[in-house]
């Protein structure tokens, strides 16, 4: 963000940017970035359940898709957008 400023793009009304994960860090950059927010308790949780399974079963095969929700989280550098 503070390259494309420097370069005189003027974030959110020339390009809106979002990130992944919502990292701390997305509160601190100006202007606040907007981001996706995990879950990332219920994916460790979904992780360990599966891998559990697959300790106690080596045999299984899994073809099972696991979907975690996630939130965005609109902050200063979308609002343009």
């Amino acid at each position: 963000m503070n390259i494309l400023q420097k370069g005189g793009i003027s974030i959110p009304n020339d390009l809106a940017l979002i990130g992944f994960d919502n990292l701390p860090l997305t509160q601190l950059t100006s202007p606040k970035l907007s981001s996706v927010g995990q879950n990332f308790t219920e994916l460790g949780t979904n992780a360990v359940n599966l891998l559990l399974r697959q300790i106690n079963n080596p045999t299984l095969l899994f073809n099972k898709k696991v979907t975690v929700p996630v939130q965005l989280i609109k902050r200063e550098s979308t609002l343009g957008a």
